[in-house]
């Protein structure tokens, strides 16, 4: 997200008014749509690595559509011990 916010910054130095760019907001109430979007992009422009990004997102799986496919309730990912989210977030940032 900080990554975004600096380019964004840096974007909005070089061009006229016009073309600046703004945030409005972000939903990360339910992870689905950026995990997934994330998963379609890599398979449209780097389909060889779709299983190694699927395998680094496969642990927020009982939290998408806010744990009703799986009964995880959606405090449920906030509630797990901080060593397991960090292992979450650990293998999300891996790179090869």
């Amino acid at each position: 997200m900080l990554d975004l916010v600096k380019w964004m910054r840096q974007w909005n130095c070089t061009v006229v008014p016009s073309q600046r760019v703004q945030f409005h907001r972000i939903d990360m109430l339910n992870p689905t749509t950026p995990l997934d979007t994330v998963e379609k992009y890599i398979a449209r422009v780097d389909p060889a690595n779709v299983a190694f990004v699927r395998a680094r997102y496969l642990c927020f799986d009982p939290y998408k559509s806010y744990g009703a496919t799986f009964g995880v309730p959606p405090a449920g990912y906030a509630a797990r011990l901080a060593t397991s989210r960090a292992a979450s977030a650990s293998r999300a940032h891996q790179s090869q």
